[in-house]
């Protein structure tokens, strides 16, 4: 049985007294003691053995009493008081009497066969003329170190006129001297007293080869003897036995080549490890060399290497997406159990994204996963991110909803090149530092015990070990946190009402805000347990605008550990509304595209989607054997055709899904098609710009890159402009042959062509783009391809432009910031900032590769977490705002589409949101 206890007193008083009622007795038994001091305190009691029985009723109840006195008034706040019962947890014991007695102080009488068991047969022991009495206790046991689960000591003995405390010690093998592990009062009546241990750490500082020894000792102002009738050693032993795994993160090769290799030695060396985890970036650009080499570093682990995929390896030269990790490295996510621990390999990353999300798939897999491990299975996760950037903590809410009623002990991660720690909804959220350029050549190791982990941080440049982390293997104290309502009132106040339904180390505050960001409101306790407050609105900035919104509720245990729930709510538009979502298998990257009265949309599921325009349901789906990334586009006003990741390039009947035509290419198809003049132009991950006839499918030409064309191209005076993610990034064909016009002169290096990730803009008789080499805008000669002009304004990055013909608009500082120049001087028009008073920490506005778009003489941004805001293009005066998606918040990734009144805005969540423009 173990005691949880948490509380404190208004003012000093005396020792606080825990009893717990004994029902052979039917009296009361002091099992520990707690400082009467002010303020709070938190302590946990353990209590093991045959004993247990005298503490429960035959209807299983248990009592606890706490009792302190003080010289004047006080008040006694218990925050937390808990019972955990833990039975049937045990395979095997084995109970030790004492091989050997050694009187250390005093004399002793009797035998150590005495000790065998309570029968009155005893080792009697007189103090010594110092008043002093001590005995040594020597126990041995053959069970295995690694298998010992607990050790738990019985001894019944009273000390018949001792005042002073007993000390009960174990003899550390390291030190050679005794530690106490046991303080308790004199009794002059037989007791019977238990310690127990059940960390493997703590306990091999006392077993020996086997042998340990044990010492009772105390003193007193006058002679006392000791009476000891029992001393027993119960050993817990199980099947789990003591393994280590590794954690590297972050190699960054080829930069991190001669760093990876000597944590390699020193893994190999060093560490007695099972296996070895790599949580991701195990390149620096994804380039196939760098895939290359870290195949043959992997060679020279001596145990197995499991690897996740991180951002570095997914977004920059992965031509084919995901799958050059899937066919050079291998699954993306996976799970697998070791030694009694359930191990959850995770891919947190999305294509050509910094940033992280566990997709909607993916997510379900797990839940299937998770569903076949037992309840108290100890489970970890692995992933590269840990949704610590841009406070992406719905992410991470996603993943750990999923622990609910399972054994999750920890989630490990990596990507942000540092050490840290959080916990949140009572799991470990871990994150380690990398290997790239880091000349402490640093990694850890997971030492799994059968009670506890711990986490040790390495350097190989010094074969340095430090413990940095400890954690139980039983982490099932789940607070179940809901949130019960949310009203909006006349007065636009949000009413907010949750509550706590199982909340094992108690309630001690809740707290609530909108939207993950502004002010927190704290909430209240009702008579009924229940937790409400009232939101006022219009303290945040910058203020919340009508659509989706969402309430985030934290509550905080006795423990100060942090649960939370989130909910949402809509605030009605006049200019703007839901008119529907369509849901998908998985997340969606490719954007909308609208022929007649038919929407069509890709998906990571793998699909092509059908939906009708006005309301939202699927006329038929189309399967590919791979993500869908590839934004359809129109072939008159009958046919539609897109591209997959299996390669494939695919004409479709508009009215039924039927496949006309297909054509296959040299690597994943994961580009935006431009349909013009009877032909299709695409490209694919072997590199190449094709051109297909769009009756027949027929190959007419292509043109080979370095990388790949992802971004719909744009044809002018029978020129095909395209931007690759390569280092020239800028490239002019003839678009009936194919033939070079022109490379541009990008000269970028493996990463910051990225920039060129963005749809061509011809405007002012100019080829507008993004001057990589410095991130500003620019503009190129569309005879020559020469860079004629780059512009002043700083921290343009890969989301697009748009242009009304006269104007083009562009965005910097991660989409928040907006910037219209006249396309025939270059100069500046207009500038807009959509940050409150320009504060950077103002995440509302922040736009994830996703373009400006120009449609019906209105200028659209869409942020990623939903806010859409329609701007005046002539003078960049905001018309009205609109919050297309609540929870997550974090969802749209990628272009919207605007046709007429719909704008369509494809999101990671899996869901197609269509907003009705009124």
């Amino acid at each position: 049985m173990r005691i949880d206890y948490a509380g404190g007193q208004s003012a000093q008083t005396n020792d606080v007294w825990l009893s717990v009622y004994r029902f052979d007795t039917e009296n009361w038994e002091a099992i520990g003691l707690l400082p009467g001091e002010a303020g709070q305190s938190h302590r946990t009691f353990v209590l093991s053995g045959d004993k247990l029985k005298n503490y429960l009723s035959g209807d299983g109840d248990f009592r606890v009493r706490l009792y302190n006195s003080a010289g004047s008034s006080f008040t006694r706040q218990t925050d937390a008081l808990s019972v955990t019962a833990y039975s049937n947890v045990t395979e095997s014991q084995q109970s030790c009497i004492p091989v050997s007695l050694y009187t250390e102080y005093g004399a002793s009488e009797g035998e150590v066969t005495d000790l065998a068991k309570p029968d009155g047969a005893a080792v009697v022991t007189q103090s010594n003329d110092q008043k002093k009495a001590a005995i040594q206790l020597r126990f041995e046991t053959g069970v295995p170190l690694d298998n010992i689960q607990e050790l738990t000591f019985t001894l019944r003995m009273k000390a018949a006129g001792a005042t002073n405390p007993q000390y009960i010690s174990l003899l550390n093998k390291d030190t050679g001297r005794f530690a106490v592990v046991k303080t308790l009062s004199a009794n002059n009546t037989m007791e019977t007293v238990y310690v127990t241990l059940d960390s493997l750490h703590e306990i091999e500082r006392y077993l020996d080869n086997g042998q340990l020894t044990l010492r009772i000792y105390n003193s007193s102002a006058a002679a006392f003897t000791r009476e000891l009738d029992l001393a027993q050693m119960t050993v817990t032993y199980g099947n789990f036995s003591r393994f280590t795994v590794a954690q590297i993160s972050d190699v960054h090769e080829l930069i991190g080549t001669e760093n990876f290799k000597s944590i390699i030695n020193e893994v190999n060396q060093n560490i007695n490890e099972s296996f070895t985890i790599v949580t991701g970036d195990i390149s620096d650009h994804g380039t196939p060399a760098q895939y290359a080499l870290y195949l043959e570093d992997r060679e020279l682990f001596q145990n197995p290497v499991y690897t996740t995929p991180g951002n570095h390896d997914v977004r920059w030269w992965n031509a084919n997406g995901k799958k050059t990790f899937t066919d050079s490295i291998g699954p993306l996510y996976q799970s697998f159990d070791y030694g009694g621990v359930h191990f959850v390999l995770l891919d947190s990353t999305v294509n050509y994204e910094l940033d992280g999300k566990i997709n909607k798939a993916q997510l379900e897999w797990l839940r299937q996963d998770m569903a076949n491990v037992p309840a108290d299975m100890p489970v970890i996760w692995f992933a590269h991110h840990p949704f610590k950037i841009n406070n992406n903590v719905t992410a991470r809410h996603e993943l750990l909803e999923l622990a609910k009623g399972h054994n999750v002990i920890a989630f490990m991660a990596g990507h942000v090149h540092y050490y840290g720690n959080v916990r949140e909804d009572g799991i470990p959220v871990n994150y380690v530092t990398y290997v790239k350029d880091n000349a402490a050549q640093e990694f850890v190791t997971i030492e799994f015990t059968p009670n506890y982990y711990y986490i040790y941080k390495h350097k190989a440049s010094d074969h340095s070990r430090t413990l940095w982390l400890t954690g139980r293997m039983n982490n099932t104290r789940q607070m179940e946190l809901s949130i019960d309502q949310i009203q909006v009132n006349n007065q636009g106040q949000i009413h907010v009402q949750a509550s706590a339904t199982v909340a094992p180390d108690g309630v001690a505050s809740m707290q609530a805000r909108i939207d993950n960001y502004g002010p927190y409101t704290q909430m209240e306790k009702n008579s009924d347990g229940s937790w409400s407050c009232d939101i006022d609105p219009t303290a945040y900035t910058p203020e919340l605008v009508p659509g989706a919104h969402f309430v985030g509720v934290e509550a905080f245990d006795s423990n100060g550990e942090k649960w939370t729930d989130y909910a949402d709510y809509t605030m009605m538009s006049s200019q703007a509304g839901i008119r529907w979502t369509f849901e998908t298998g998985d997340m969606i990257q490719s954007s909308a595209t609208v022929l007649g009265t038919r929407v069509f949309v890709g998906s990571n599921d793998g699909f092509l989607y059908c939906i009708d325009e006005q309301t939202g349901t699927e006329n038929w789906k189309f399967e590919t054997n791979g993500p869908v990334i590839s934004k359809p586009a129109a072939i008159g006003e009958d046919r539609i055709v897109f591209g997959s990741e299996d390669g494939k390039v695919y004409c479709l009947n508009a009215a039924d899904g039927a496949k006309e035509w297909e054509y296959t290419a040299g690597g994943s198809v994961l580009s935006d098609p431009l349909v013009d003049q009877e032909r299709v132009y695409i490209g694919s991950g072997d590199g190449k710009i094709s051109c297909i006839d769009v009756a027949t499918g027929l190959l007419q030409w292509s043109y080979q890159t370095d990388g790949v064309m992802r971004q719909r191209p744009t044809i002018s005076n029978g020129v095909l402009y395209a931007y690759v993610r390569d280092t020239y990034i800028w490239y002019a064909l003839d678009a009936q042959t194919g033939e070079l016009r022109w490379r541009g002169n990008a000269e970028t290096d493996e990463s910051l062509f990225v920039c060129g990730d963005v749809r061509p803009i011809i405007a002012g008789g100019k080829l507008w783009c993004i001057d990589a080499q410095n991130t500003r805008p620019g503009y190129l000669d569309l005879q020559t391809g020469e860079l004629a002009w780059t512009g002043a304004l700083e921290k343009v990055s890969s989301r697009g432009m748009a242009t009304n013909g006269e104007l083009v608009f562009y965005t910097s500082n991660n989409g928040r910031q907006l910037t219209a120049f006249d396309s025939d001087t270059a100069q500046v028009v207009w500038q807009k900032d959509l940050r409150y008073n320009s504060r950077d920490g103002d995440l509302q506005a922040m736009q994830i590769d996703c373009a400006l778009v120009y449609e019906n003489g209105m200028l659209f941004h869409l942020a990623e977490r939903g806010r859409v805001t329609a701007m005046n293009p002539i003078t960049g005066a905001t018309q009205w705002c609109f919050d297309a998606a609540g929870f997550p918040e974090r969802v749209f990734w990628s272009t919207p589409e605007v046709n007429g009144n719909l704008l369509l805005a494809s999101g990671i969540d899996g869901n197609l949101y269509a907003v009705e423009i009124s």
